[in-house]
C-alpha cells in the first residue's frame, strides 16, 4: 500500500474511502499511530501523537487529505505518545474517556512539574539501556524510544496540553453527512481505560494499544483474561481492517493473534519466545515487562 502523504513524523495511507491510517516513524517524535477520519462536514482524528511538532503534521494533514476543518480529536487512551500532540488541535473537541482525562491530568501533571535535573535523568537511564542492548535489533527499538523521549523532552517548557472537552464512559458515536464513528471503551487493560473508534460501514478499527499488528501488548492493567474479556466484543464488531497504535496496518487477524498471545504468554519463558510468531514481534522489551508483570500478579494472589 503506498503512502498518499509523508512527513518528517509519519507517512499516511489510505485504508478505506475518506480513512487513513498516520503510521508514525520511529524517533521521529511522533511515538505512535493515529486516524484521519473525513466524517462530511468535518473531520476526526483519532490520537495526537506524541509531540506539538507531530500533532501539528496530522492536523495539517487531516485538512489536506479530507478537505475539512478537524472537529474531533478522539483519544484512545492517556499514555503521552499518543496525547501530548493535542495542544495543536486547540479548535476541535477532544473526546475521551471520563476515567482517561482524569488519569491523564494527573499524568501530564506530574511530566510538566518535572524538573530539568529530573529529565536528564530520565533520558540518561533510556541512553543506557541503548547501549546495553543486544542484539542489534534491540538497540534500534530503544534508540527509537529514546528519540522519542527527546523530542517530548525537548518542548518540555511549550508543553500546554489539551485536555477532554466531552467525556463518555461505555460509548460515544460521532457523525457527519458521509459516515459515523462509534468510540467505545470495554474495560482496562492496557491503561485504566482504553478506548477503540470503529467505522462500521467499512468495518475499519482503529485499536489504539489494545489490538497489536506485531508488537508485544503491553499488559498493565489486568491479566491475559481480563485482556481477552476486552478483546472478545472487539472482535464482534468483525473489522475488515485494523490499526493499531504502532506498527503496520493489519486485518481482522490482529485481534485473533493478539488474543492468542495472551493466552500463550504465561508459558512464554523469560529467556526465550517459545512460539512464533511472537518471538520475531517487535518491542520485546514489553515482552520482558509482561513477564515481569504477570509474575507480581501471581506472587499477589
Amino acid at each position: 500500500m503506498q503512502p498518499v502523504y509523508k512527513t518528517d513524523w509519519f507517512t499516511v495511507q489510505e485504508v478505506g474511502d475518506g480513512v487513513y491510517a498516520a503510521i508514525a516513524k520511529p524517533g521521529s517524535g511522533a511515538g505512535s499511530n493515529a486516524g484521519i477520519v473525513d466524517l462530511g462536514g468535518s473531520a476526526l482524528v483519532f490520537d495526537s501523537l506524541m509531540t506539538p511538532a507531530a500533532g501539528a503534521a496530522l492536523l495539517a494533514a487531516a485538512q489536506h487529505l479530507t478537505g475539512q476543518k478537524v472537529r474531533y480529536l478522539a483519544l484512545s487512551h492517556r499514555d503521552y505518545d499518543h496525547v501530548m500532540g493535542a495542544q495543536a488541535f486547540p479548535q476541535a473537541v477532544v473526546i475521551a474517556t471520563r476515567l482517561t482525562d482524569s488519569v491523564m491530568r494527573r499524568r501530564v501533571g506530574s511530566i510538566l512539574a518535572s524538573s530539568e535535573q529530573e529529565r536528564a535523568n530520565l533520558i540518561e537511564g533510556s541512553a543506557r539501556q541503548v547501549e546495553e542492548a543486544r542484539p542489534a535489533g534491540l538497540r534500534r527499538e530503544r534508540q527509537g524510544f529514546l528519540d522519542d523521549l527527546r523530542a517530548l523532552m525537548a518542548v518540555h517548557d511549550a508543553l500546554a496540553p489539551h485536555y477532554a472537552d466531552l467525556l463518555f464512559d461505555r460509548s460515544i458515536t460521532v457523525a457527519g453527512s458521509r459516515r459515523r464513528v462509534d468510540l467505545h471503551t470495554f474495560g482496562a487493560v492496557h491503561t485504566e481505560s482504553d478506548a477503540v473508534a470503529y467505522l462500521p460501514d467499512q468495518g475499519i478499527l482503529f485499536s489504539g494499544d489494545i489490538v497489536q499488528v506485531g508488537n508485544h501488548p503491553a499488559v498493565r492493567c489486568g491479566g491475559p483474561d481480563e485482556w481477552d474479556s476486552v478483546l472478545q466484543p472487539i472482535a464482534a464488531l468483525r473489522p475488515r481492517v485494523v490499526v493499531s497504535g504502532h506498527g503496520p496496518i493489519g486485518g481482522a487477524e490482529a485481534i485473533d493473534l493478539t488474543r492468542r498471545y495472551l493466552a500463550q504468554l504465561p508459558a512464554m519463558s523469560t529467556e526465550e519466545l517459545l512460539v512464533e510468531p511472537f518471538r520475531r514481534w517487535a518491542a520485546s522489551d514489553v515482552w520482558r515487562q509482561n513477564l515481569r508483570y504477570l509474575e507480581g500478579l501471581r506472587e499477589g494472589s
